[in-house]
């Protein structure tokens, strides 16, 4: 075994120790929240049904249902929709993206399966959004799960141009495997259209280039090529046809909700409509410029990958390797389609992040073969020089990472904080927790907030039945013991507040204050502890 592939693990466990930790310290993102708010209705009364007008698709929810499950029996209720059982499942998911680098060490080389890791897990976008409770960490994997699998399947087909039984099987095995991912990856994301509509392009981009660089027939490359995959499909029929009726079963499955919602698989295609115009910014609030990811996100947060990247590209180009203008295409193909759309939002990014970082782990294999076979005085300075410029540009990504993760999570600053709640929400929880329990009534103490936002707190207070929503203030007067109201509004909450109150006043995000009004009797006495239901 490559000393390379020993390293590549040991890597993936260091990710998997730094992602699961402090994994409570940032408050819930609302679209965190409600997500696991589906997901406790899932598991508690076994209701689920896809939305394609306000949700995406149903895999996030499907596939952690089973894991809650088992939480909630082992841990007690509740356990499985915590933050550390939700966020640490997306941590594995980050880790199983890592572990397929590893895997590449084949058709990627040692090093730059190596380099890809490495240059994806000290990122900064990859690490934050790895511990979001959120569809993008899963959409990427089923993404790459597709593209490993189809890839395997072409090496051990070029591999064996007349193979056996046993090997025919292998190959349709991993075709099938393709299928399936690639299902999964409908069934998590609408933005799947888009990515298939670039992967598949890049498929045709790699002949045109080609062809284009070896001033050779652009059209006859292009014939060629299709003849290639026409031979392909009549060699692959069967696995074909099992690879379609497995991926169709679980399109079936994921959308019917375990066929007790039929009414999902004709909903499954109109999220083309809803989202559609999502896309193309009608009234989501989310529209920015055409240079958002490059200018704000790549070139600050991530210029390891945008560095390295650029130079897989040009290693792609001098080379005319295929799998090289493949991965080149794929990242430049998704940077300049999410570019144009008008809809972005930064965890958006990581789709381009992962061709990004195969891209770069391409071009620094084709460095490393190019220093082997020169001079052995030039090739130790050349090794060493990579070596250095790869090592900073990682160590200063991993400290980026580790400021926007563990320390500056809710700073606005950073462009993936977005909507994100402050720090100070969990205090306000903990106070509401700790004066609920002082009342008479416990858990069930009447707790109404007066606003128009209000998430994350009913996850935060999922297990307070008293706990109810009232969006803005209508005048009628309000007499629940805890009251929550914007700050901005506290001359007239407090016309309408019965008896006298405390008033505390919290950040509940950047530029948003809202004060909490405890009645007089919670006031006194110790709080009781052991409050918590996060």
């Amino acid at each position: 075994m490559h000393p390379t592939r020993a390293l590549c693990w040991c890597l993936l466990l260091l990710f998997l120790a730094v992602g699961l930790s402090r994994l409570r310290d940032r408050p819930m993102h609302n679209d965190e929240s409600v997500n696991a708010m589906l997901l406790r209705r899932l598991v508690e009364r076994g209701a689920y049904r896809y939305d394609p007008e306000h949700f995406h698709g149903p895999s996030l929810y499907l596939l952690h249902a089973l894991p809650a499950r088992l939480c909630a029996r082992v841990f007690g209720r509740g356990a499985g929709v915590g933050e550390r059982a939700l966020r640490g499942a997306v941590v594995v998911c980050g880790g199983l993206i890592l572990a397929g680098f590893a895997a590449l060490s084949g058709p990627l080389g040692p090093w730059g399966s190596l380099a890809g890791l490495v240059l994806l897990g000290v990122s900064p976008d990859f690490l934050y959004y790895s511990r979001y409770f959120i569809h993008e960490t899963l959409f990427v994997l089923s993404g790459f799960g597709t593209f490993l699998a189809l890839l395997f399947f072409l090496e051990t087909r070029r591999g064996a141009p007349r193979p056996s039984g046993k090997a025919m099987a292998g190959r349709g095995a991993f075709l099938a495997a393709g299928m399936a991912a690639a299902a999964l990856f409908f069934c998590t994301k609408e933005t799947a259209v888009l990515q298939a509509l670039v992967m598949a392009a890049s498929c045709i981009v790699v002949p045109v280039v080609r062809a284009f660089l070896d001033l050779r027939d652009i059209r006859a490359e292009v014939a060629l090529e299709l003849r290639r995959a026409g031979d392909l499909i009549r060699e692959n029929v069967r696995a074909l046809l099992a690879g379609s009726a497995l991926a169709v079963l679980i399109w079936v499955v994921m959308y019917s909700s375990f066929f007790t919602n039929w009414r999902g698989l004709p909903d499954s295609f109109r999220f083309l409509g809803a989202w559609g115009r999502e896309g193309l910014g009608e009234g989501s609030g989310h529209v920015k410029p055409f240079y958002y990811y490059l200018k704000d996100i790549l070139l600050p947060y991530e210029p390891h990958l945008a560095l390295f990247g650029g130079l897989g590209v040009a290693a792609a180009l001098w080379t005319r390797d295929r799998l090289g203008l493949y991965l080149a295409s794929w990242a430049a193909g998704t940077l300049f389609l999410y570019s144009v759309i008008p809809y972005k939002t930064p965890w958006l990014a990581l789709d381009m992040l992962l061709p990004l970082a195969l891209a770069a782990g391409f071009g620094v294999q084709q460095v490393a073969r190019w220093i082997e076979s020169g001079p052995r005085d030039g090739r130790r300075k050349a090794a060493a020089r990579l070596a250095a410029a790869f090592l900073v540009l990682a160590g200063a990504a991993a400290w980026r990472s580790a400021r926007l993760a563990f320390l500056e999570f809710d700073d606005p600053r950073h462009p993936q904080v977005y909507t994100q709640p402050d720090r100070d929400i969990l205090r306000l929880v903990r106070d509401i927790e700790s004066y609920a329990l002082r009342s008479p009534a416990g858990r069930a103490c009447r707790i109404e907030v007066l606003s128009e936002e209000v998430w994350p707190l009913p996850y935060y207070l999922r297990e307070f039945p008293g706990f109810r929503h009232r969006p803005g203030q209508d005048g009628r007067p309000v007499d629940a013991p805890l009251v929550v109201a914007y700050s901005l509004f506290r001359g007239d909450v407090a016309k309408l507040v019965r008896g006298p109150r405390a008033v505390e006043q919290y950040k509940f995000r950047t530029g948003v204050l809202v004060d909490l009004y405890v009645a007089e009797e919670l006031l006194g006495g110790p709080a009781v502890r052991g409050s918590s239901t996060r």
